[in-house]
C-alpha cells in the first residue's frame, strides 16, 4: 500500500512540480503572470487522474477485500505524500527558483494589499498552503474514488 501511494501521489506531485517549472520557463510566473494565474489550475489534473488510478491499483491488490478502511488508508498515505512533496517543492521554488514571485505579485496588488500578498507568497507560507491544500484535495479525491470503486465489482 505504501509503495503504491508513493508511486501515484509522488507521481502526481512530481508532474505538478514539472508543470510549475514549465510555467516558470514560459514566463507565466514573471512578465506574463496573467497567464499563470489561470494555467496553475492545470496542476490539479495530475492528482485528479493519478489518485483514482492509485485507488484502483489498491483495489486490485486487495483481491476482493477492498472497502472503506483500505481505500481511506491509501488516501491518507497518498495525501501525506502529496502534501509533503508539494510543501518541499514550493518552499524551494519560492526560496531559490523564483524568489521574486512574491514581490511581483505584491507590485500587481493594490497598495493596501501589497504587504498581505508579499507575506502570502513567502516561502514558508507557500509551503504551508501547498501542504494543507494538497492534503485536503488528495484525501477528498481518494475518498471519492474509494466510494465509487468499492461499489464496482472486481475486474
Amino acid at each position: 500500500m505504501i509503495g503504491r501511494a508513493l508511486l501515484y501521489a509522488g507521481g502526481a506531485a512530481g508532474l505538478a512540480a514539472l508543470w510549475t517549472l514549465l510555467e516558470f520557463a514560459l514566463g507565466w510566473h514573471g512578465e506574463r503572470a496573467e497567464i499563470g494565474r489561470i494555467s496553475g489550475f492545470v496542476g490539479l489534473l495530475f492528482p485528479l487522474v493519478l489518485i483514482p488510478l492509485g485507488v484502483r491499483a489498491e483495489k486490485r491488490a486487495a483481491a476482493g477485500s477492498f472497502g472503506w478502511s483500505r481505500g481511506l488508508r491509501f488516501a491518507l498515505i497518498a495525501a501525506a505524500v502529496f502534501a509533503a512533496a508539494g510543501a518541499a517543492f514550493f518552499f524551494a521554488y519560492h526560496s531559490w527558483i523564483n524568489p521574486g514571485f512574491g514581490r511581483l505579485m505584491a507590485e500587481q496588488a493594490s497598495p493596501a494589499q501589497a504587504d498581505a500578498v508579499r507575506a502570502a507568497f513567502a516561502p514558508a507560507a507557500q509551503a504551508a498552503t501547498a501542504a494543507v491544500s494538497g492534503f485536503v484535495v488528495v484525501l477528498l479525491i481518494g475518498a471519492i474514488a474509494t466510494a465509487v470503486l468499492r461499489r464496482q465489482p472486481q475486474s
